[in-house]
């Protein structure tokens, strides 16, 4: 059994969007996800 825990990255939004999606958030659990996800 392997114990290799990479995961392969799948990027869904681009740079600008989540800019875009951080300009306009409200809510700070929301901001927090987005900077984390950054």
């Amino acid at each position: 059994m392997s114990n290799d825990r990479r995961k392969e990255v799948v990027r869904h939004l681009t740079d600008e969007e989540l800019d875009r999606l951080l300009s306009e958030a409200d809510d700070p659990k929301v901001v927090r996800r987005l900077v984390f996800i950054k």
